[in-house]
């Protein structure tokens, strides 16, 4: 019997880690997506889980994220701030890199938007506070009363919905919804795809789904603008 410490561990499974390429890291994070899959775990509520960091070769825990986020359940996260570890719990607007699968993956290589991230972190003396809106839990007043400068960074709209639709229409699907789910589904057959799609808009992300759900089996894509 082999006994050692969590350093040598840690030592030794980071080689092994690193000894596999890209695809046998997605070939095993598939096949452990289907494993849980099958196993009754999914009724509870809460689930602590890890965020991958993909250039350290990790289990890529996308799958099993984006299955708990499309049933709706409380996803719980370690992180360290402070030197201490922390539990937190997460969803499409916390800073770990979930908002980068709305973008086409052939935009953002090599898990780009994780890696800028986590490149801001590290230069350290930089908090982020998520779900604050201005107006709401933050006052222009206020943060000129404490800072020395204010940076507005409000990013783009939201999607347009089709007012003549309802909300949810069979057949229909938001693009950068589609992508996103596309972006984190390890086992890309079981995505729904039709025969013939219709795309409305013009802009780059009409470009960005026409490209991803022809790619996918698709016959036929026309795009409307």
């Amino acid at each position: 019997m082999i006994t050692a410490d969590k350093t040598f561990l840690r030592s030794h499974y980071k080689k092994k880690r690193f000894s596999l390429t890209k695809q046998e890291v997605d070939d095993l994070s598939q096949r452990v997506f289907k494993q849980l899959d099958k196993l009754n775990i999914w009724k509870l509520k809460h689930y602590h889980i890890f965020i991958s960091i993909l250039k350290y070769n990790e289990l890529d825990t996308s799958s099993i994220i984006n299955k708990l986020k499309s049933e709706q359940k409380i996803i719980i996260v370690p992180k360290i701030s402070n030197n201490e570890l922390v539990h937190i719990a997460i969803n499409d607007e916390t800073e770990f890199g979930l908002n980068e699968y709305g973008i086409a993956a052939y935009k953002t290589v090599d898990n780009f938007a994780q890696n800028e991230l986590d490149f801001i972190r590290e230069i350290g003396g930089i908090e982020f506070y998520q779900n604050k809106k201005l107006g709401k839990d933050l006052s222009l007043e206020n943060l000129m009363s404490e800072y020395d400068c204010i940076f507005l960074g409000v990013g783009l709209e939201d999607t347009n919905n089709l007012s003549f639709l309802e909300e949810k229409t069979p057949g229909v699907e938001d693009a950068v919804d589609y992508i996103a789910t596309l972006r984190q589904t390890a086992d890309k057959s079981t995505l729904p795809v039709g025969r013939k799609v219709v795309v409305i808009g013009g802009g780059m992300t009409a470009v960005d789904i026409s490209v991803q759900i022809k790619l996918l089996g698709a016959e036929e894509v026309t795009i409307a603008y």
